[in-house]
């Protein structure tokens, strides 16, 4: 076999990951169909572009997709079984898929991430894009081991531009305006630079996209192949998100909250053989701030205290109210949310005892919002579950009749750090003190339920 001169300069398309299926559908198909079969062979690129017609082994770590319609195994609804396989020395591949434990075939359709290489034309380099030849396919069966030749083919008669690109450099300095000065973006902030496909020739089938962190002061730069100034360049846009604080100054006070600001119409071009400089970008800050540690960092230490009494006598008509058993289950859920953000619950588990002990008995303390932020609340909600023996009647000995009653109670209310009252209720809440609620009395008509009976 006679060997062109090839080099490789990219693979350029992204493709699912290896053995995945279409995550809406849900299934998984290794676990279903156990049962296997195998494909292998060797990968060749057909070339028409020299002076004389050759075949080539596939470049090393070629990528080839295999998929299998998850209705080729009797499955409803859409979706696909997809695996990946990348070509190995002398264009050798191996693969092995999922088949039918029946015995039945399924059909497996072959393709291909597309490549580009360089290649000869009469004495000329010149960049060409090859593809698998489509409608490649194969039926497999169980137990099965099926040799198969794939062939990549020019992808079309026009060999496009020549190889006369040249390594280009554009360069900005990124800023923001944080309420005070404008700064240099941080450090490492990451910038997502995309070149359409339509600016290449031949066209790409996806756009060119890569990413570069931007240095010291707020520097970016980076170098790739390009056109030349007299042949307009190669024009990019470029896209980035940080987060820094921006600082408001109101009747004198000073606030410093965290905001998302963004590069989300920047563009620019790149000139082979040149240094462009692009000036200074700047971001635009976002309307609201959001959610991060430091705003958290701002909620005030506040304590809640609070005493549960029930009626343990349903027989006598008069209130009879005592403690809640120490062992009763005490569930605290706190409910929180802070500017444009909710966030995960706290929910916290003890005894009633427990409960109580609380703090040296001072009672459950947390952090509740600055009043001064706006947007930020803490709904707290307290559940108490516990079993007793509660009186409903005498026997002829004037004896005490107890049933067993399942007491479910909660209680919600809201924290903030600064002086309220909740409802009209006697529970106020100071500013960073103890918020003290009178004793809550559960009155068994509405909160406790008969488990057995006399």
């Amino acid at each position: 076999m006679k060997k062109l001169w090839f080099a490789v300069l990219a693979t350029a398309f992204l493709f699912a990951s290896c053995g995945k299926e279409d995550p809406a559908q849900g299934v998984k198909i290794d676990e279903i169909f156990k049962s296997t079969a195998t494909i292998k062979g060797v990968a060749y690129i057909s070339s028409n572009t020299s002076d004389e017609t050759a075949l080539q082994f596939a470049p090393k770590d070629s990528k080839l997709i295999f998929t299998i319609a998850n209705t080729a195994y009797g499955l409803t609804g859409s979706g696909n079984y997809v695996k990946e396989a990348l070509v190995g020395e002398d264009g050798a591949f191996s693969v092995e898929l999922p088949a039918k434990n029946d015995g039945g075939s399924v059909t497996v359709s072959i393709s291909a991430e597309p490549i580009v290489l360089t290649v000869n034309k009469n004495g000329v380099a010149v960049n060409q894009i090859f593809t698998l030849t489509a409608g490649t396919s194969e039926d497999i069966i169980k137990g099965y081991v099926y040799q198969k030749k794939l062939t990549y083919n020019a992808a079309n008669s026009d060999l496009g531009q020549t190889v006369n690109w040249e390594p280009g450099t554009y360069k900005a300095t990124l800023q923001y305006y944080d309420g005070k000065n404008n700064v240099d973006v941080p450090a490492d902030t990451e910038v997502k630079i995309t070149v359409a496909k339509n600016l290449f020739t031949p066209v790409r089938a996806e756009d060119y996209v890569f990413i570069e962190k931007v240095g010291a002061n707020g520097a970016l730069e980076f170098t790739m192949d390009a056109k030349a100034l007299i042949d307009g360049g190669l024009a990019f846009t470029m896209k980035s998100s940080f987060v820094a604080k921006y600082t408001t100054v109101t009747s004198g006070v000073e606030t410093s909250l965290n905001y998302k600001f963004d590069l989300s119409s920047a563009s620019g071009t790149i000139y082979g053989g040149i240094t462009n400089d692009g000036g200074t970008k700047t971001f635009t800050k976002g309307t609201n701030p959001i959610e991060t540690q430091d705003i958290l960092s701002t909620w005030k230490e506040s304590t809640f205290a609070v005493k549960y009494l029930y009626d343990k006598d349903a027989f006598d008509p008069a209130n009879n109210y005592v403690a809640i058993p120490a062992d009763a289950k005490v569930t605290i859920t706190e409910y929180r949310t802070t500017v444009n953000t909710t966030l995960s619950n706290v929910i916290k588990t003890m005894t009633y005892g427990e409960f109580i002990a609380l703090n040296s008995g001072a009672g459950y303390k947390t952090l509740a919002p600055d009043p001064a932020i706006s947007g930020s609340s803490l709904n707290v909600k307290i559940e108490i579950n516990f079993l007793v023996d509660r009186k409903t009647g005498e026997n002829a000995n004037g004896g005490a009749i107890n049933n067993k009653f399942k007491y479910v109670y909660s209680d919600t209310f809201s924290l903030r750090g600064t002086i309220t009252t909740n409802g009209g209720s006697d529970f106020t809440q100071p500013d960073g003190s103890t918020e003290v609620k009178n004793s809550v009395y559960l009155d068994a008509a509405f909160y406790a339920t008969k488990l057995t009976s006399n």
